[in-house]
């Protein structure tokens, strides 16, 4: 077992294959739990990480000066085979990110946010594993969209917006839906400075979301 980086179009075949917003922004930076199975080294987990879309999000954190030093967990999926723990994926996938930008002369990163789809069944279970903070849900109408198969897809897919035009094309259905997703944020450094950043936060924490009894999702 191993974690490296994914290139950019592989990363977009197993999110297609396994996460059912399918692919992920041109910018992000993914990286890959590689598993040995049937004598070759596979892809069975991988964790992207980017810029929100919204800068009102970054900015709602620390504050509009502060936004550049937050990022966004936006993809995250396992295949059926992967049998490593993945709270200890994630953990390891946010230190190599964190270096990567070191090593690129990048500005010091503050935090990571991520959301979990109460649509989909989600309350963020392994951001509770992995002691994140709680920060609330919002709840919004969204257009979207189902193929053929039923399976739910999200207006941005391989980072570009699907048109309700080449949704039809495609044979995909429209629906306005409610969306709400529990926000977690995941502050980074050593115990003095994560103090010091929880104490600048913006944004009200508070005690995590339960599960829905039939919910065996993360």
């Amino acid at each position: 077992m191993f974690i490296a980086k994914v290139a950019y179009r592989d990363a977009v075949a197993f999110y297609s294959a396994h996460h059912y917003l399918g692919g992920v922004s041109l910018s992000s930076s993914s990286w890959g739990l590689y598993e040995l199975e049937g004598g070759s080294y596979n892809l069975t987990a991988c964790c992207s990480f980017g810029a929100p879309v919204s800068e009102n999000l970054r900015a709602s954190i620390f504050g509009d000066d502060h936004k550049d030093r937050v990022k966004e967990l936006q993809r995250l999926a396992r295949s059926s085979t992967c049998s490593h723990p993945m709270s200890a994926f994630v953990a390891r996938a946010i230190r190599n990110y964190v270096k990567e930008r070191a090593e690129k002369s990048q500005p010091e990163l503050w935090a990571l946010i991520s959301f979990a789809d109460d649509n989909q069944g989600h309350h963020g279970g392994i951001y509770q594993a992995m002691s994140w903070l709680y920060c609330g849900s919002v709840t919004a109408t969204i257009d979207t969209f189902k193929d053929g198969s039923g399976r739910a897809r999200h207006r941005r897919q391989g980072g570009q917006i699907i048109s309700r035009a080449k949704a039809q094309m495609l044979g995909w259905t429209h629906e306005r839906v409610k969306s709400t997703k529990h926000r977690y944020l995941k502050l980074l450094g050593s115990g003095r400075k994560v103090k010091r950043l929880k104490s600048s936060l913006k944004l009200q924490t508070s005690s995590y979301p339960k599960p829905q009894r039939s919910n065996t999702a993360q």
